[in-house]
């Protein structure tokens, strides 16, 4: 790989993984509050209910989408394609990914395999987490705490 390509690469990486800092910083005393109780749910239920699920845990199958250029890091149910769900990770998680295999797991599958970020890719997954107030009204925000049933699929070219 040239020189160049790394190190876009790199930085790229960097600025993803900062601007989801923010909403980790945020989110890293509601990880431990609440209930312990997991509830199976859709990002349209998240979406439409959000009350009745904030603070909690919550386990969903969704798809991990990258936005590189407006930042951060989503999860999308192609189900229900009007909502999304901003995904938070713990900076302990975070800085530490050797510590948690199912992060360095995804981390992985959208650093390193194919290029940088989703737009090559198709990366899918049980996530669990917490949802959260959201520092963007505009959004519900969750944070990580597990991924299982990690899949990859490169495009087709």
């Amino acid at each position: 790989m040239p020189a160049i390509a790394q190190f876009v690469r790199i930085i790229a990486g960097a600025v993803v993984m900062c601007m989801c800092g923010f909403a980790c910083v945020n989110a890293q005393t509601a990880v431990t509050a609440g209930n312990t109780e997991m509830a199976e749910v859709t990002i349209c239920q998240l979406s439409q209910h959000p009350k009745n699920f904030r603070g909690k845990l919550v386990r969903l199958r969704a798809r991990f989408e990258t936005a590189v250029i407006e930042g951060g890091i989503w999860l999308i149910d192609d189900t229900c394609p009007k909502y999304g769900l901003e995904l938070a990770v713990r900076a302990a998680i975070r800085n530490r990914p050797a510590s948690h295999l199912d992060y360095a797991a995804l981390e992985n599958a959208y650093l390193r395999t194919g290029s940088l970020g989703t737009a090559d890719k198709r990366i899918t997954g049980l996530f669990t987490g917490r949802l959260i107030k959201s520092s963007n009204q505009m959004h519900l925000s969750m944070v990580y705490e597990r991924v299982d049933d990690l899949e990859v699929k490169l495009n087709q070219p």
